[in-house]
């Protein structure tokens, strides 16, 4: 909706009268944006460089998937896998993310905190996925 000639000045009539509050404000707003962008940085920054430090513990000190003659070597590719096929008990464990969040970064630190418990291993994607095709299989036959 068009602005009437009588709201356009009045408008700047209040710029100008308020011209160094709104000039702090904007820079004050624009500074804690930036902080949040150099924030979220560094947290991605720290997230990957956790994830790379788990999948190489449990690559068996290799950035690596642990199919026997798997040679993925690509950390977008890997992940982490629990052996026991159990990782559904995650879902319910808060600091693992809960149910509706993204949990991978959770459990990273969760087995570094812990120890790095047994019980996981680095799997690339693609055999994550045969995996699942293998349970299920087996519970078919």
């Amino acid at each position: 909706m068009a602005k009437s000639q009588a709201e356009l000045a009045a408008s700047q009539r209040y710029k100008k009268k308020h011209a160094d509050q709104i000039r702090a404000a904007q820079q004050k707003y624009r500074q804690t944006e930036r902080a949040k962008v150099l924030s979220r940085a560094t947290q991605r920054k720290a997230n990957a460089r956790l994830k790379v430090e788990v999948l190489i513990h449990y690559g068996n000190g290799q950035l690596k998937c642990c199919w026997q003659d798997c040679d993925v070597v690509d950390v977008d590719m890997l992940s982490l896998d629990h052996i026991n096929n159990d990782g559904c008990k995650e879902q319910d464990r808060k600091e693992s993310g809960g149910r509706g969040q993204k949990k991978s970064k959770g459990i990273y630190r969760r087995v570094k905190r812990e120890g790095y418990p047994s019980g996981f291993q680095t799997l690339c994607l693609n055999h994550q996925m045969k995996k699942e095709i293998l349970r299920k299989k087996e519970l078919w036959t």
